[in-house]
């Protein structure tokens, strides 16, 4: 089956698995083009399979997009429900180091802060790890 172009570009070959292909471009792979130029007068009857073939194919193509748009919903309602859940744990992390902050700071009077600080402060440990860690605890719960 062969039809011309609608910019008369070349020849469109059509076989039936609905591949095209063009003397005048590339291979393209799709269901029955709609490039059909055909000057041969049609029967009402034929006009009228042609017409509900198209109405067919058109109630098709939208069940379709229904359906994408039905999924595309349904993803960002999950998306959605995943950015409220993250942001929930964030609050719950931000609100848990606060407490524990404030815990820390309640739990010691400041002049007892004041002598762990002196203890264990870094420089009176030859720069130990563990010993600046719990320093700048005891800084941040100082300072609370």
């Amino acid at each position: 089956m062969s039809y011309t172009t609608t910019t008369n570009t070349g020849t469109l070959w059509v076989d039936s698995a609905g591949t095209t292909a063009a003397s005048a471009g590339g291979i393209v792979i799709g269901r029955h083009p709609r490039l059909e130029h055909d000057d041969t007068p049609k029967t009402d009857e034929a006009l009228r399979k042609q017409n509900a073939e198209l109405k067919a194919e058109i109630e098709y193509e939208a069940y379709k997009r229904e359906e994408l748009q039905s999924k595309i919903n349904m993803l960002q309602r999950e998306v959605n429900d995943a950015e409220r859940l993250t942001e929930s744990l964030r609050a719950q992390l931000r609100q848990a180091e606060q407490q524990q902050v404030t815990m820390s700071a309640s739990s010691f009077t400041q002049k007892e802060l004041k002598v762990m600080l002196n203890k264990l402060h870094p420089d009176k440990n030859k720069g130990s790890e563990i010993c600046t860690q719990i320093t700048q605890k005891i800084i941040k719960a100082k300072g609370r």
